[in-house]
């Protein structure tokens, strides 16, 4: 493919052990990823005429074999979970650090006034951010999500994990193949259960509103690699929510609560 950007472009088929991510259009699929070392930044597509074309898609890191997409994957970007394009904000966006980072800095959330791109590299895409403080600081397109206007994002610490108590009993058997987790905020609890294999696993979960009765409904769920969407889901009228053939590894996740313009974003690993 003479005409790509990057010398270290290759191709590495059969496209269904890396990308099943496929267009709406039925007459067009992905038939060979295209990577750049281990990150996915676009795909060789096909359509009815058997004509191939490249084109960048979206960037992940590929630590599994497989990464899939549901119905609703990316259906609703309009409370801070936007598809992984090339870049993700412009100046004068609202940001929100991820709390691996955010202690770095003096507060979780900035303003974008300059971004540097990296067009071989999406994820080192480089952003000049400008704290409420007046302080100046340069991070990476995996470090940022999207902030958004009128709500409030509550970084959730594990109340919660089985697995760490099966290795405080000292249970044999390997502990990260599954079990509960428990997220908590001031005013939220987010419970996921949690069944695993060597390379992904599958989680159900629910949001609780401390103290009240009745359920969450409908919420907006979405899990983060490296601070970029894999995968999103609404919530069914019972609150819960699932998802299958997540890629194992740290992972974040991020609830929208619009009842209560808040946000839930918190960290686990699988």
């Amino acid at each position: 493919m003479q005409g790509l950007p990057g010398g270290t472009l290759r191709f590495r088929p059969p496209a269904e052990d890396y990308c099943t991510w496929k267009r709406w259009k039925t007459t067009e699929c992905c038939v060979a990823p295209i990577l750049t070392g281990s990150t996915l930044i676009g795909c060789l597509w096909t359509d009815k005429e058997r004509k191939f074309r490249a084109e960048a898609v979206f960037a992940v890191v590929l630590n599994t074999p497989t990464i899939r997409a549901g119905k609703t994957r990316f259906q609703d970007a309009r409370h801070g979970v936007k598809p992984s394009v090339m870049q993700r904000f412009k100046p004068n966006d609202a940001v929100f650090i991820l709390p691996k980072y955010a202690h770095l800095y003096s507060g979780n959330s900035a303003v974008v006034i300059s971004v540097t791109e990296d067009p071989f590299r999406p994820m080192f895409n480089e952003y000049a951010l400008e704290f409420p403080d007046g302080a100046i600081a340069k991070l990476f397109e995996f470090q940022v999500i999207e902030d958004v206007p009128h709500y409030k994002t509550f970084v959730a610490s594990v109340l919660f994990d089985s697995r760490r108590q099966m290795a405080v009993m000292g249970v044999r058997g390997e502990p990260s193949s599954g079990g509960q987790i428990i997220l908590q905020t001031p005013g939220f609890h987010l419970d996921m259960r949690i069944r695993a294999n060597k390379t992904t696993a599958s989680i159900m979960g629910q949001v609780f509103r401390r103290g009240a009765k009745g359920l969450l409904r409908d919420l907006d769920v979405s899990l983060l690699k490296e601070g970029m969407p894999i995968t999103n889901t609404i919530s069914d009228t019972l609150g819960v929510f699932k998802f299958s053939h997540v890629p194992r590894g740290s992972l974040n996740t991020l609830v929208v609560i619009p009842q209560y313009s808040s946000r839930i974003l918190g960290a686990f690993l699988i």
